[in-house]
């Protein structure tokens, strides 16, 4: 039995859902495996780790599972019944408990992500540590309560960049004087985490031993074959470091910048997510990903 954690509707889930059909194999897939309408058991000792799960119709032991992958949080889905200061423990119970017991599974677990990256989207000034590890250049950020400081970083710009908050993944652009005037009222109450202006974005995907850039807006302008070969080693490396098999990282190029701030066409990471978006991908390349995380499931190394 595989046990696919996330939706029916999302591409990954659907396309390794089939592929393993294919072969014949039992396939579950459940938003919530510890939440909801499931029932769990999971006996603890100091000589073993025991778990049953009862989802549906279908009872399964953990020595039923064949691979787990990940591709949601886990948090209970009804949330009508719940005051939203109730709603938000159990979510965050519900999850603790579903990244303890992922790391209990004797069979490959695909996506088993860190505590650090798993209870919510890392926006860049977050990964930018994880980023920089792995080899990866990064935007220039900078922090400041001081409008004159952030206007002059503006300024290798043309007067404009971007406002990225810590509490999501949202950039906000800043280039109008009716912007300029909301940011600098912000600054008046705390420091915020400005960087360049947003472009073109291309995205590189990871699923075990695939590797696969997706199209930019404009064929023109994309990183060399030596700069893709060393951001694909760095990807490699930062799903190391992360402990994952599947990551997609957002890569823009300095191209349309004003010339003698630096080398146009430098491509710079401006962020990653767990998730790779499938929906970036022809047929072909989707089912080549999906064709990586099976390989994963089924244990065969990258």
């Amino acid at each position: 039995m595989y046990l696919l954690i996330g939706t029916p509707f999302d591409a990954c889930i659907e396309r390794v859902h089939r592929r393993l059909q294919a072969t014949g194999e039992e396939v579950l897939v459940t938003p919530e495996p510890l939440a909801g309408e499931a029932q769990v058991c999971w006996d603890l000792t100091t000589a073993y780790s025991l778990s049953h799960l009862r989802l549906g119709q279908r009872s399964l032991s953990q020595g039923d599972l064949r691979g787990v992958l990940v591709r949601g949080s886990g948090i209970p889905l009804q949330t009508t019944d719940w005051d939203p200061k109730d709603y938000a423990y159990m979510q965050a119970e519900a999850q603790s408990a579903l990244l303890a017991w992922l790391k209990s599974l004797p069979c490959p677990v695909v996506n088993p992500a860190r505590a650090e990256t798993f209870y919510r989207e890392r926006t860049l000034p977050e990964q930018r540590v994880w980023l920089a590890r792995a080899g990866f250049p990064t935007a220039p950020i900078l922090v400041t309560n001081s409008p004159a400081e952030a206007r002059g970083f503006a300024r290798r710009w043309g007067g404009n960049l971007s406002y990225v908050p810590l509490t999501s993944t949202t950039r906000y652009p800043i280039d109008t004087p009716a912007q300029w005037a909301e940011l600098e009222r912000l600054m008046t109450h705390f420091p915020l985490a400005l960087m360049e202006p947003e472009g073109p974005s291309f995205y590189l995907s990871l699923a075990a031993d695939r590797l696969l850039w997706s199209e930019g807006p404009d064929s023109r302008v994309e990183p060399t074959p030596k700069q893709k070969e060393r951001l694909g080693d760095a990807t490699r490396r930062l799903a190391g470091l992360l402990g994952v098999q599947m990551l997609q990282v957002e890569i823009q190029l300095s191209d349309g910048h004003p010339p003698g701030y630096r080398r146009e066409n430098t491509p710079r990471a401006f962020g990653f997510s767990l998730y790779p978006e499938f929906a970036l991908y022809g047929e072909a390349e989707q089912e080549e990903l999906a064709q990586g995380v099976v390989a994963a499931l089924q244990g065969v190394r990258a």
